[in-house]
């Protein structure tokens, strides 16, 4: 962008004012500060776009990632505690004699561990479910914002095309 606008800049000082008039004006041509200016707000509205890719990308993290490996962190240990208690009692279950309290003790912690894990899978799907939404709501807006940017150049394109 730098280099166009300083090769349109350099160009009329090598004319001679006459020249400068056929090259520009007869001839059906863009003066070079139109083109200048037509050029410098299509790139304002590009870098703009680019800005919000990048914070988009940014929030990727924000939005996604952070929350699976909170849940993750949180979640795993105690599903793993809990798991634990439940080996440890099938074990049980099968070397002790007194059958009746094992079995209770059995039923108790595989009760607990099925309890613990669907509590874990729900909060687990509700909460990816409302990071992907989030995620695709921050998507709708920068194609939007795109959009709005790009259709706001549109004048500046056409005015660079001659149409």
């Amino acid at each position: 962008m730098e280099a166009l606008s300083q090769i349109l800049e350099a160009s009329p000082a090598f004319l001679s004012p006459k020249e400068k008039g056929d090259a520009f004006g007869s001839s059906g041509r863009k003066s070079p500060d139109v083109l200048v200016q037509a050029s410098s707000r299509v790139a304002s509205g590009l870098k703009d776009i680019e800005r919000s890719r990048n914070m988009l990308h940014l929030h990727i993290g924000d939005i996604l990632l952070a929350p699976l490996e909170t849940t993750l962190k949180e979640g795993i240990p105690k599903i793993r505690e809990i798991k634990k208690k439940f080996d440890k009692a099938s074990d049980e279950h099968d070397t002790h004699n007194d059958y009746l309290r094992q079995r209770e003790e059995f039923r108790d912690q595989s009760l607990e561990f099925a309890q613990e894990l669907k509590k874990f899978q729900m909060a687990t799907q509700i909460e990816m479910s409302e990071n992907t939404l989030s995620f695709m709501y921050a998507f709708q807006t920068f194609y939007h914002q795109g959009y709005e940017i790009l259709k706001d150049s549109d004048p500046a394109l056409k005015e660079l095309t001659g149409a």
